[in-house]
């Protein structure tokens, strides 16, 4: 069995927002102490390489981040939607899980080691180029893949999302570029109410994005079905040479988040299925989460899995 790295830096684990709000530090903190308590297949990798100018954070555009400026200069505790809370080290948060996430793919790309995970916040995939939304700021796949692109000339990259919502912030970056496939599988309808059943295998070896309906209480059956017809095959198709997973953990059935019903140990499973099928590197994204011993045990099962 091999070793899976496990990126993380400290902000993301002290810097909140909101002591109130489910998108809390303590998600990364209690994760990580888990981890080191617990021996098993994998090494904690601590980053302290912040990525700090926002011009190397696309697919954001220049305006977007003075916005964001203007409404942290102004003290205002969300940017756009209440529920995305900011503060006064938000960009110092944000720059520590952009600079972990390149290291986590620098590793996947260069190294012997080509599953990884980075354990990092706030939450980003309902981040689109110009909106907040959702807890997200600054959407991590995106940007991972679209730093794959550029520092590593690869061609084809799948970002492959099973977080209990919909991704609608990947979806819309992603949609009119053919070198990444998005595939996003949710429950519908629920937040953030966009996600409507689309696509096919045939368009997905195109580049096309899928969206995959999840109702209410669905577990593993559903989800191995998924996956099996139409999720696997699709990526293999595309052929991609990256994998980003947005890995959320609150499709479990504990989690207040969603009303799915996953099992810590349907993680595992999934995350096995995924690495036996497809042969390229594997960056493995924390999304999310929000009943924290439900997210610990999830996460392990997803190590144990990549490795």
């Amino acid at each position: 069995m091999n070793t899976v790295p496990v990126f993380s830096t400290p902000l993301c684990s002290q810097i909140e927002h909101d002591p109130y709000h489910p998108e809390a530090p303590s998600r990364v903190a209690r994760l990580l102490a888990s981890l080191k308590e617990e021996a098993g297949p994998w090494e904690l990798q601590t980053i302290d390489k912040p990525l700090r100018n926002t011009d190397a954070w696309p697919p954001h555009p220049p305006h977007y981040w003075s916005e964001l400026a203007k409404s942290i200069e102004a003290n205002e505790s969300y940017f756009h939607e209440p529920d995305t809370r900011i503060g006064p080290s938000t960009f110092e948060l944000l720059a520590a899980a952009a600079g972990t996430v390149s290291e986590a793919l620098k590793c996947a790309l260069t190294t012997e080691q080509k599953r990884v995970f980075a354990a990092v916040r706030p939450a980003s995939h309902h981040a689109s180029a110009d909106r907040a939304m959702g807890f997200c700021l600054l959407n991590l796949a995106a940007f991972a893949a679209y730093r794959a692109r550029e520092r590593f000339n690869l061609k084809r990259i799948a970002i492959l999302d099973i977080d209990a919502h919909h991704g609608n912030g990947t979806d819309s970056i992603t949609q009119d570029d053919p070198s990444l496939l998005f595939i996003s599988l949710h429950q519908h309808p629920y937040y953030p109410f966009t996600g409507e059943a689309r696509g096919s295998l045939e368009t997905a070896t195109k580049g096309q994005n899928l969206s995959i309906e999840m109702p209410a209480s669905a577990g593993l059956q559903s989800y191995q079905h998924a996956f099996v017809q139409t999720i696997l095959p699709a990526i293999k198709a595309f052929e991609a040479e990256l994998l980003i997973l947005s890995t959320g953990f609150d499709a479990h059935t504990l989690d207040p988040m969603s009303e799915l019903s996953l099992e810590s140990e349907d993680f595992g499973y999934l995350t096995r299925e995924t690495r036996n099928a497809i042969d390229c590197p594997i960056l493995s994204l924390l999304e999310g989460g929000y009943y924290i011993p439900a997210l610990i045990d999830s996460a392990k099962s997803h190590l144990r899995a990549l490795a």
